[in-house]
């Protein structure tokens, strides 16, 4: 170990033996990892901490233990207040922050894209409630936005940070390729029932009152149940396919009048 000069702003170097393998301790505290010996003193470095590399900068934390319990961690803690003075972290305060930055041309860029976690509620012994959120920057921009957040109750809301449901999507679509939309449940009314001989369908007269009065389908929501409830998918397309059944139990009606009268019209000649 041996102390730079002035010019060096009186920075500790420790040696062991490999360029890669120096680090400077400054005197704000502040350590450097992997600094280049030619110029150490222009080497900040960025935070408490930093490790340069030529290649990959890694980070590796290696545990040996035979209980399941154990394992390597990173844990970030959060306080506000002071060291001798803490007090509870906020409702939507942060507690801890992963961002990534790079190399723009002239220097390096500040935070673009990360990982946030914060807390969900203001924290109190047993109410640690906390959500974590996602961070992009668009492009041709330079400031990041949250773009998806994980609730505490673990809803994803994707382009909102107050997901209603266990997926939410806002201001976008949901694009399926090559896969299903499956509702995974053992009691789905599938409306075969129509088909059954003691099936009483509706007829086309009360129908057509019942559509010139309410303005929509039997047993299908209104515009204004849907704008004010959503959809229900599954329960819905169920609907439609009853529907659908139906129409097709009034055309094969229909047809056989058609056919009778016909029958009875070419008899009459």
């Amino acid at each position: 170990m041996k102390v730079l000069d002035a010019s060096d702003a009186a920075v500790a170097e420790f040696d062991v033996n490999a360029p890669a393998g120096t680090f400077f301790l400054r005197p704000n505290g502040r350590l450097a990892l992997g600094a280049e010996r030619s110029s150490p003193s222009s080497f900040g470095p960025s935070g408490d901490i930093e490790v340069r590399g030529d290649d990959s900068s890694s980070l590796y934390l290696t545990s040996y233990n035979g209980a399941n319990g154990s394992y390597p961690r990173t844990v970030l803690r959060m306080s506000r207040g002071s060291e001798v003075s803490s007090t509870a972290i906020e409702d939507n305060g942060y507690l801890g922050f992963y961002g990534f930055a790079g190399y723009e041309g002239g220097g390096f860029s500040g935070i673009r894209s990360g990982l946030a976690s914060r807390a969900n509620e203001g924290w109190a012994p047993g109410s640690n409630g906390t959500k974590l959120q996602f961070f992009t920057t668009t492009n041709g921009t330079s400031s990041m936005s949250v773009r998806m957040t994980l609730d505490h109750e673990g809803s994803l809301g994707i382009g909102t940070t107050s997901p209603s449901e266990k997926l939410h999507v806002a201001n976008g679509n949901i694009r399926v390729q090559n896969g299903h939309f499956i509702e995974n449940t053992t009691e789905l009314d599938v409306p075969d029932f129509v088909f059954d001989p003691s099936y009483e369908l509706m007829p086309l007269a009360t129908l057509a009152q019942y559509v010139q009065d309410e303005r929509h389908l039997p047993e299908i929501p209104s515009a204004k149940e849907m704008a004010r409830e959503g959809m229900k998918l599954g329960e819905l397309q169920l609907k439609l396919l009853q529907k659908i059944e139906e129409l097709t139990l009034h055309t094969i009606r229909q047809q056989e009048e058609i056919d009778s009268l016909r029958e009875a019209l070419e008899g009459g000649e």
